[in-house]
């Protein structure tokens, strides 16, 4: 179970704390006979972004004392502490720049791409670097987080299979890189794709994957490495991201639909007949959550590097 309170309440100031507190005394107590491993998330720094928005510099003094409440619950029953208000921004993840809000407060979707991947690496949960290095003739020198076979080098040619661990990270929202913030093609900086190819003879080369054309680059650039930034892994991981959100929405609309008080409520004398087809959302969720299984396992793909 995901924590993740403090935020609304920092606005009540140190004399809100201890109200804050029982409150999340309350809660914990509630959901503590399921037993899950519970995971605490601080609240997030209110950002600097120039007046004529508020300075909020004595607002973070308030949302630090949450914070310690937080991280002081989180303790208390040895679970997992995710400190966000001092790590967002930090890390890998601050050789992106550009603001995380678009008041302060709530993130833009750029800023949940990073809060997410900054989540990820203090749960302990970044994944290995994916990096593959061949020869031109056809050596395999190095891969990191996938297995290369079928490998097949003739008259400037490479051709082979790679069969992957994982699927990449997502790209970053195209806002962001509409805005110039990313310096990586949209990946963060430690989560790149990397392919080198080493003694390639002089000229210019494309990367296709499974016959589509993702990259180029001189004999040089593949020497030194290329980032790969586009392909049917990409794809699929979009693919997998959009299902997640529509499995999510299923869910939301069984857990609060829009009309509950027509539906539960006092005015269900009016609509409470209804109510029989909010059950018939699970067997939506339960395929969605099938098919997220499905789609979140990578496929092997054929990649060639040719002559341009």
């Amino acid at each position: 179970i995901v924590v993740g309170y403090g935020t609304n309440e920092s606005f009540a100031g140190a004399a809100g704390l201890e109200k804050f507190q029982q409150g999340l005394e309350r809660l914990l107590k509630e959901i503590a006979p399921t037993k899950a491993r519970l995971v605490f998330l601080s609240p997030l720094k209110q950002e600097d972004l120039g007046r004529p928005l508020p300075n909020p510099a004595a607002h973070n003094r308030d949302v630090e004392l949450y914070c310690d409440a937080i991280r002081a619950a989180a303790q208390a029953r040895g679970a997992v502490y995710v400190d966000l208000y001092n790590t967002l921004g930090s890390g890998p993840e601050a050789a992106l720049p550009g603001p995380l809000t678009d008041n302060g407060l709530h993130l833009t979707g750029y800023g949940y791409w990073r809060a997410a991947a900054t989540i990820a690496r203090l749960l302990g949960l970044s994944a290995e670097p994916w990096r593959v290095e061949l020869t031109h003739d056809g050596q395999v020198a190095g891969a990191q987080a996938t297995t290369i076979s079928h490998v097949a080098a003739s008259e400037g040619t490479l051709k082979f299979r790679v069969e992957d661990e994982r699927l990449p990270m997502p790209l970053a929202p195209t806002d962001a890189a509409h805005q110039g913030l990313l310096p990586h093609q949209g990946t963060l900086p430690g989560s790149e794709r990397v392919l080198v190819v080493k003694g390639l003879p002089e000229g210019n080369y494309q990367l296709q994957i499974d016959g589509r054309k993702v990259a180029t680059g001189s004999a040089g650039q593949w020497d030194a490495g290329v980032a790969i930034a586009a392909g049917p892994e990409f794809d699929q991981v979009e693919a997998l991201r959009r299902a997640i959100v529509h499995k999510n929405e299923l869910y939301f609309y069984r857990w609060r639909p829009q009309n509950e008080t027509y539906l539960f409520g006092f005015r269900k004398h009016e609509q409470g007949q209804n109510a029989r087809e909010i059950p018939l959302f699970d067997p939506l969720v339960s395929a969605a959550e099938s098919n997220l299984a499905g789609l979140r396992l990578p496929a092997p793909h054929e990649y060639a590097l040719l002559p341009e």
